[in-house]
């Protein structure tokens, strides 16, 4: 596995691979357990910077992938994300990692679903998922 990290070069992740090859790239990754960092970070920084459409599947795969091998990183990435309105599915691999107690984060990813996604059936009902989940932990002014 290190040998394909060090093949895939950031320089050619910007420009030859399409966000179906970074999504299948880290999810391989990941199913390994396998960190490769500046591998990772080049892959999160190509499927930030893809131009035209969003492909939202790839993204969300990537998302997952990253999550499962750096926490910091996919934060990283879904902050890079936000300069466009964000979907559901980018959420979901970081509130699963919330699970272990990063309440916090659980309530921010909860209001983010509920305002920003690009999905606006979903902004009632996740509003009242956060209101009850940070009255559930205390955290409701």
């Amino acid at each position: 596995m290190s040998c394909i990290a060090e093949a895939a070069q950031p320089y050619s992740i910007h420009t030859e691979f399409s966000m179906q090859h970074l999504a299948n790239t880290s999810w391989a990754f990941a199913e390994l357990r396998f960190t490769h960092a500046p591998l990772m970070s080049a892959i999160a920084s190509a499927a930030s910077k893809a131009g035209g459409a969003p492909d939202m599947k790839a993204l969300a795969s990537i998302m997952w992938a990253v999550s499962q091998l750096s926490r910091t990183l996919s934060w990283k990435l879904l902050q890079e994300l936000e300069a466009e309105n964000i979907s559901p599915e980018l959420l979901g691999p970081l509130l699963m990692e919330c699970e272990d107690g990063a309440v916090e984060a659980e309530l921010l990813l909860l209001q983010k679903l509920a305002t920003g996604t690009t999905v606006s059936d979903l902004h009632g009902p996740a509003e009242w998922v956060y209101k009850m989940r940070a009255l559930e932990l205390g955290n409701y002014g």
